[in-house]
């Protein structure tokens, strides 16, 4: 990451951060919307399924701008929980949506002040899914 300012290069720390908790994510709803059980969860099993590519998404995103940045991608992930409750995994879900609303809410600003225009307008897409997710499972668990 030689030339690379320090203010750049701690947004691509950052970043990684942000690429192992979205791929966690990814793996977090993939499992559960594998091992959700109940007729009324039927719907939810398909979003969870589908919020796992969505992660997944978030995650190949970050790592260009990470790689532009001129940093190495990270692969790390984080725990995985394993609840075994239908409504508890509306609830691990809950938690992970809304700490990554505060990552993004933060790394958009850091985005901006590091002059990344592109990468903040990213970010800002990112942010909205996740209030959208946030919203979407307050919903269900009523």
């Amino acid at each position: 990451m030689a030339g690379q300012t320090a203010q750049k290069k701690k947004l691509v720390d950052l970043l990684n951060e942000d690429i192992s908790a979205e791929l966690t994510a990814a793996l977090q709803y993939f499992y559960y919307g594998t091992m959700m059980t109940g007729v009324e969860y039927g719907p939810v099993k398909k979003d969870f399924l589908a919020h796992a590519t969505a992660e997944m998404a978030h995650a190949v995103l970050l790592g260009g701008y990470v790689a532009y940045l001129g940093g190495q991608p990270t692969t790390t992930i984080g725990e995985i929980k394993k609840a075994t409750d239908s409504r508890e995994m509306l609830v691990d879900a809950l938690e992970m949506e809304q700490a990554a609303v505060e990552r993004y809410t933060k790394r958009v600003d850091q985005a901006k002040g590091a002059k990344e225009y592109a990468l903040e307008e990213r970010l800002e897409d990112i942010l909205a899914e996740e209030q959208d997710h946030v919203m979407e499972l307050k919903d269900l668990l009523g």
